[in-house]
C-alpha cells in the first residue's frame, strides 16, 4: 500500500492476502507503528500514521534510526534488547518525544514487543499520541524548533519553569478530586556551582549544567517530570508515589549522580546538590506553597553538615 514504508522481500502467495489485511488495518489505525532493526536501530517498515506524525516519506523513513525520530528513547531501547538478551524483559512501556522532520516534537506512550527472528531481534512499535485528558493532564503536540522549544529550557533540554509549575497545578487539581493520588516535588540546587563558573567560565559552567541535567533525568523515571527552574536550580515532580521515602530514594540517588566528578575541557570539576522535598498528601492548594515549602527544606539541607535531602514539614 502506498502508505506503508517497508523493505521490500518476496511473500509466499498462500500469504499475500493476510499480509494486505494486516498492512490495511496499519494504515488505518491512528497510532503510529513502527518496525526497528535491534540490532541498528534502523526502521524497517511504519504505517501511514508514523509518516503522518513525522512528515517523512516511506522511503524517508526507513533511511533514519530510533536515535533520529526519538533520542530519548534509543537508551531504553538499548536497554530492553540487552534485558531480553539475558532472559529478561526490560522496559517495554514509557513516554518519549517523536521528533518529526519539521522539528515538531510529538509526546506518545512508547509501546514496544521484540520479537526474536532468525536475524536478529526486531523490534515492533506502537506510538499513541498522549492525549490531553482528565487523568493525564499532557501536552500532546510541542510546536517549536529543537533549538527553541516552548516550554522547555535551551541549555538542558529540559522542561522550563513556566511547564513545571502548569503541570504541579494541573496535578493539584486532580489531587482534590482523587484525594488517594500522591506525589512529591523536589527543588535541587547545586552547591559550589558558582564557583566553578567563576573559576573555568560560564561556558565551562554550562557545559557542566548540560550534563548535570542527564544525569538527574537519568535518576528519575520516564513518567516523572525535570524542569530547569532558574540558574543552577531544578525541579523534579515525582508521581503515583507509596510514602515520603518513595521520595527520599530518589533524592538520594540524584545526589550521588550530581556528586561524581564531570569532565569539562578535560578537566575533571566536582558539585553536590541540595535537595528539598514537598510531599502532596501535606495539604497543599496551590504550587506556590509546595514549591516554597520544598525550596526551604532544600535551604534548610544546604546548612546541614550530613543530611542533603530533607522533606518539608506539614504547612
Amino acid at each position: 500500500m502506498d502508505g506503508f514504508a517497508h523493505d521490500s522481500v518476496e511473500i509466499p502467495p498462500d500469504v499475500a492476502t493476510l499480509v494486505q489485511r494486516l498492512r490495511a488495518v496499519m494504515d488505518i489505525s491512528p497510532d503510529a507503528i513502527l518496525f526497528l532493526d535491534g540490532a541498528t536501530g534502523r526502521v524497517l517498515g511504519a504505517n501511514s500514521a508514523a509518516c503522518e506524525t513525522l512528515g517523512y516519506s516511506p522511503d524517508e523513513l526507513t533511511s533514519l534510526t530510533v536515535e533520529e525520530i526519538a533520542p530519548r528513547a534509543a537508551p531504553l531501547v538499548r536497554e530492553a534488547l540487552r534485558a531480553s538478551g539475558q532472559g529478561g524483559v526490560g522496559r517495554t512501556a514509557f513516554e518519549v518525544e517523536l521528533r518529526a522532520k519539521s522539528g515538531v516534537e510529538v509526546a506518545v506512550q512508547w509501546r514496544m514487543r521484540i520479537v526474536a527472528e532468525a536475524g536478529g531481534p526486531t523490534l515492533v512499535v506502537v506510538a499513541r499520541p498522549l492525549e490531553y485528558s482528565a487523568r493525564r493532564r499532557r501536552w500532546s503536540v510541542r510546536r517549536a524548533a529543537p533549538s527553541r522549544r516552548g516550554g522547555y529550557d535551551a541549555l538542558t533540554g529540559l522542561s522550563d519553569r513556566r511547564r513545571f509549575e502548569a503541570r504541579l497545578e494541573l496535578a493539584l487539581r486532580e489531587a482534590h478530586r482523587e484525594p488517594s493520588r500522591r506525589f512529591a516535588v523536589l527543588f535541587v540546587d547545586l552547591d559550589g556551582f558558582k564557583a566553578i563558573n567563576d573559576q573555568f567560565g560560564h561556558l565551562s559552567g554550562d557545559r557542566l549544567l548540560a550534563k548535570i541535567a542527564e544525569r538527574i533525568a537519568r535518576s528519575v523515571r520516564p513518567d516523572d517530570l525535570v524542569a530547569r527552574f532558574g540558574g543552577d536550580e531544578f525541579t523534579i515532580f515525582l508521581e503515583d508515589l507509596h510514602s515520603e521515602a518513595d521520595a527520599l530514594a530518589v533524592g538520594q540517588r540524584i545526589i550521588a549522580a550530581v556528586a561524581a566528578p564531570v569532565e569539562i575541557d578535560h578537566r575533571p570539576v566536582s558539585v553536590t546538590a541540595s535537595i528539598g522535598i514537598a510531599v502532596s498528601w501535606r495539604g497543599y492548594d496551590n504550587p506556590d506553597a509546595m514549591l516554597r515549602d520544598a525550596d526551604q527544606a532544600m535551604f534548610r539541607a544546604k546548612r546541614s553538615a550530613s543530611d542533603k535531602c530533607r522533606v518539608a514539614q506539614p504547612p
